[in-house]
């Protein structure tokens, strides 16, 4: 979802330089580097950052407002003429904020939720302080 933004932007900024590409090209780039980590790095990542509730608190705030952005641009575009593109980017970026500014305690029941079929085969290592 994040490379189709990161290499779009990054070709317009690269065309011409501009704050507004940089900061697409750079976020969305960053998000591909993020979600293409081997799982156990990114597990390691996510619970050493469990721990540590206020930076989970302030990077949660600031993916929230960073997806503000794409959704204020597609969905007015979305609604005045409706297109595939248009609402893939402008929902997504709204599901996104919902996602980011929702509790976290919502967000590890839907994480929880999600996996436990994969638990069940210890395919996904417990969570922090979740008992194995």
């Amino acid at each position: 979802m994040h490379l189709l933004p990161a290499t779009h932007h990054g070709r317009d900024l690269l065309a011409a330089h501009n704050a507004g590409d940089a900061w697409k090209a750079i976020g969305a780039s960053a998000a591909v580097f993020l979600l293409a980590m081997p799982t156990p790095w990114l597990m390691k990542l996510v619970r050493r950052t469990l721990n540590r509730w206020h930076a989970v608190g302030l990077a949660a705030t600031l993916l929230a407002i960073a997806h503000v952005v794409p959704a204020a641009d597609h969905l007015p575009k979305l609604l005045a003429s409706p297109s595939w593109a248009d609402a893939w980017r402008g929902i997504g970026a709204s599901l996104a904020v919902a996602w980011f500014a929702s509790p976290r305690a919502l967000q590890l029941r839907l994480v929880r939720a999600w996996f436990r079929p994969l638990r069940a085969t210890r395919a996904v290592p417990p969570l922090a302080g979740e008992a194995r």
